[in-house]
């Protein structure tokens, strides 16, 4: 094994060859660690590592073409100094080669600062100690009252049941097509601009460090993975909190173990991040005691995962390169310089956050034969998912970026985007100061009006989860299920015949219609977290009672969010924005059903305009299309026996010819009224299937009736999973009958209020 850490950096056009070369003989020579060796020495018969500084060795500079470069990489002579070599390549590339016993990449970032300052004839900082002197401390160190307190705060973090972290492993037989022959993998994601600007606000505005955030998120992912509460892991840090060693170049990342808890569901992930904060500042306070150290004294088990976040320490802030040395826009690694070259791994699992200038990268390296391609996939979006903040929060963020636009039209009423936000936030201040608060159920009894979508968007940003009433139904179901949530309140629009019925229970009811918006609406602090309840609909139930189904923010995110181009999966927002993306959506579902969510939800969280039809142009079936010509929609979303319906009338014939997208679920789709759609359109249709309990839908098939004689309900979308299983809860062969059961992102919490019923259809 080479443990040299090397770095290519790309020059500036008409730099100094020789100037670079006589900045880096000051630096060789300010540093004395760049001029040191190594011999064993038998110590009271052990064998220990003595390093001594050879004053009389000196630093050659060593030239390559393109052709040979790569040979500039090699073993060195721990033996011999200088343990460090710099070559050029036709003056247009500097090299740096160093033994990682005397640097890391905190002191690759020195080399090049060092190298900028003396080019431009600035000065240096001299050392006050050389890293003899250091190492020296550190020795001594082990016998004072500081070690002593260093190792009783380790032992308090593990005061507790703990395993190693234990993940899904790769079947032995796939260990071949799964590694290509190579042990090291690596996978790696980009969290974009938008979400880089939005974690740095966050951070910002919470007052938690970004090491805090991503650690956190780290854990919990893990966590979900594993099914572990605790999760042992170790932090690399660059290890440079000491004023005298700031500036000096050697080896000084640290690894220390940490112990992450999520035992705890009902903490508010802040205060999670902040707890972890906390530690991590006891880390860094106490870093100076190795893993080994601790591990020996505590008898720690071997961890076999680490964390990184790795800064952005090389920002580009001059505004031009007449005096710089280094070309960043060539070679973007120049602006991230690792601190910990992790190229060749003691960890099964080694994740990375490389902060970048407008984005962060997200890496992580694992053991091929442990872990399967799929599932390190799966947690690197797992966590730019978790990255990502509620559907209302993406609303808002929409809001803020496209002010301007419809967000509804409504008859001949057009409302922005910035009026929504407003109007949502004016109301969601006003019911969280009436006690509001996460996961408590309020009920809206609305008809189809663009204050319904006010109401459940101001419910998510109180911190509530919104259950929509069908003012049609029986007044006992109503009153049923009021009995079943016990509300704090009840929003309402018109509907005074049922609110009078009501009454006599006192209950708060707050009429959305007739409330003062102009009213502090200015933006609110979001209270939730992703598990917290986002929504409740009552199903029709089969039994009589109808039962009311749970789904939380991340549940109804992950269905309708977009996922990336590289994603094959199936999921609503891929197909629907892709290469010809819609715009305006109809909104013609009864909001009761959660198939509603693809018209109102979708749309608000990927800046669309929603057309909203009443109910008396859902029922008119002309006015319907007149309406849809009016305001070019090109995407219907509804089941094939209402579009049956549709489908008999001559001008819906006719509007279909400027439809893109139709999106069938919640019955069998006739292959028939596929081949007849076709007759007047070239829309794309998609079959979606999926029970409430899992999120509005959890498979989608593009259908094509004339390659294929059966319309199938597809594939799982991304982050589901699909198993038939017999009776006895074994996998099903293909073509044997068995019931499906749905597994994922999108599976529910629960039911409202019955635990029995939750244990039997809910498996752990």
């Amino acid at each position: 094994t080479i443990y040299n850490i090397t770095n290519n950096l790309k020059l500036n056009n008409n730099v100094d060859i020789e100037k670079i070369k006589s900045a880096f003989e000051n630096i060789f020579q300010n540093q004395d660690i760049l001029r040191s060796k190594y011999h064993e020495k038998e110590i009271d018969g052990k064998i220990e590592i003595y390093g001594f500084i050879d004053d009389e060795c000196s630093l050659t500079f060593e030239e390559y073409d393109y052709d040979n470069y790569h040979s500039f990489v090699r073993p060195f002579d721990l033996s011999v100094a200088p343990l460090i070599r710099v070559g050029f390549i036709s003056n247009e590339v500097l090299m740096i080669d160093c033994h990682h016993i005397i640097s890391d990449g905190g002191s690759m970032t020195i080399i090049m600062k060092e190298l900028e300052e003396l080019y431009n004839n600035q000065d240096i900082p001299s050392l006050e100690i050389q890293f003899s002197d250091y190492a020296y401390y550190m020795k001594e160190n082990r016998n004072n009252i500081r070690y002593s307190k260093s190792l009783e705060f380790y032992k308090n973090m593990f005061n507790c049941e703990y395993e190693l972290l234990s993940l899904p492993k790769i079947n032995s037989n796939d260990k071949s097509v799964n590694n290509n022959g190579n042990d090291d993998g690596n996978y790696e994601e980009i969290i974009d601009q938008n979400m880089c600007k939005f974690i740095n606000d966050y951070v910002s505005d919470k007052g938690i460090s970004k090491t805090a955030f991503f650690i956190s998120i780290y854990g919990y992912v893990l966590s979900k993975y594993s099914g572990q509460n605790n999760i042992y892991s170790s932090v690399i840090t660059a290890n440079r909190n000491n004023h005298y060693i700031e500036n000096m170049i050697g080896m000084f990342v640290s690894t220390q173990p940490i112990l992450l808890n999520y035992s705890n569901r009902n903490v508010k992930f802040i205060e999670k991040i902040k707890e972890n904060m906390n530690n991590l500042i006891n880390i860094y306070e106490n870093e100076e005691i190795s893993f080994m150290e601790i591990s020996k004294q505590l008898k720690l088990k071997n961890v076999n995962n680490a964390f990184i976040y790795q800064p952005n320490v090389m920002k580009n802030e001059r505004k031009d390169n007449k005096d710089r040395i280094f070309s960043f826009e060539y070679n973007q690694n120049g602006e991230n310089i690792a601190f910990y070259d992790i190229g060749e791994s003691k960890f099964d699992i080694t994740f990375s956050i490389i902060e970048k200038e407008n984005e962060y990268a997200v890496s992580l390296k694992y053991d091929n034969n442990i872990y399967s391609n799929y599932l390190i996939k799966q947690i690197v979006d797992s966590y730019i998912e978790e990255c990502n903040k509620l559907y209302h929060e993406e609303f808002s963020k929409i809001a803020s970026e496209y002010p301007n636009k419809y967000a509804i039209v409504f008859n001949e009423s057009k409302i922005t985007y910035r009026q929504l936000d407003l109007m949502s936030n004016s109301l969601a201040r006003y019911i969280r100061a009436l006690g509001v608060n996460r996961n408590d159920i309020i009920p809206i009894i609305c008809n189809r009006t663009p204050y319904y979508i006010i109401a459940i968007l101001a419910i998510s940003k109180a911190g509530g989860a919104f259950l929509p009433i069908d003012p049609k139904l029986p007044f006992e179901r109503i009153q049923y299920i009021m009995e079943e949530v016990h509300p704090k309140l009840i929003l309402r629009y018109r509907n005074e015949e049922i609110i009078n019925e009501m009454s006599q229970n006192y209950y708060e009811f707050i009429d959305i219609e007739k409330y003062d918006y102009n009213f502090n609406n200015g933006p609110i602090e979001n209270i939730n977290e992703n598990e917290d309840i986002c929504y409740v609909l009552f199903t029709s139930g089969t039994t009589g009672k109808p039962k009311g189904v749970l789904i939380n923010h991340f549940n109804i995110y992950n269905n309708l969010r977009r996922f990336g181009k590289e994603n094959e999966n199936l999921g609503i927002g891929s197909f629907l924005l892709k290469e010809n993306p819609i715009e305006n959506i109809l909104g013609i579902t009864n909001f009761t059903f959660d198939i509603s969510h693809n018209e109102i939800t979708f749309s608000l969280m990927h800046g669309l305009t929603l057309i909203l039809a009443d109910d008396n142009i859902g029922n008119d079936i002309n006015a319907l299309s007149n309406y849809i010509i009016k305001n070019n929609v090109e995407f219907i979303n509804t089941t094939p026996t209402r579009f049956k319906l549709f489908m008999e009338n001559e001008e819906f014939r006719k509007a279909l010819s400027i439809i893109k997208s139709i999106v069938f679920i919640g019955e069998e789709l006739p292959r028939i009224l596929c081949e007849n759609i076709h007759k007047y359109s070239n829309c794309e249709i998609f079959n979606g299937y999926g029970p409430t309990e899992c999120t509005v839908t959890c498979t989608y098939k593009k259908i094509d009736e004339i390659k294929e004689s059966k319309i199938t309900i597809g594939k799982p979308q991304c982050n589901y999973k699909l198993y038939i299983l017999d009776e006895d809860m074994n996998i099903c062969p293909v073509g044997v009958e068995g019931e499906i059961y749905i597994s994922g992102y999108g599976t529910g919490k629960g039911y409202l209020n019955r635990e029995e019923l939750t244990k039997e259809k809910f498996i752990p």
